[in-house]
């Protein structure tokens, strides 16, 4: 059991959960359920590993009691990937990380695109 969690270690931490996507047999997307304090320990990894970051975005997010909690997004972008880690993930007590290609984050990026396009029509 303890090599098998070593074994799933990313960053140095071990995630809550993975997700992985694929599109047309090809894997494009993996994305991690991490707990907050790994958050600083991810990042701190990827710095090391990839140097500083392409982007630093802050940002606040909003409880549904009312409580606003301060966001950090860390993004790095290299030629075939893209790394983001975000302290708060879909949750407030968990973060995400999301290692994909820039080619799925464009395609993902478009895809909003025509969403708010549609959806400003249905207006």
């Amino acid at each position: 059991m303890q090599a098998c969690a070593q074994r799933n270690s990313f960053g140095g931490i071990n995630p809550l959960s993975v997700d992985s996507e694929f599109r047309e047999g090809k894997l494009t997307e993996v994305r991690f359920t991490i707990s907050l304090t790994a958050f600083d320990v991810l990042t701190g990894a990827a710095k090391e590993r990839l140097g500083e970051p392409t982007r630093v975005a802050d940002s606040d997010v909003q409880t549904r009691a009312g409580a606003t909690l301060q966001n950090k997004q860390i993004t790095w972008e290299r030629p075939t990937m893209v790394l983001t880690v975000d302290k708060y993930g879909l949750t407030i007590d968990k973060g995400m990380a999301v290692l994909t290609t820039p080619q799925e984050k464009a395609r993902k990026l478009e895809e909003l695109e025509q969403r708010k396009k549609k959806g400003a029509k249905d207006f």
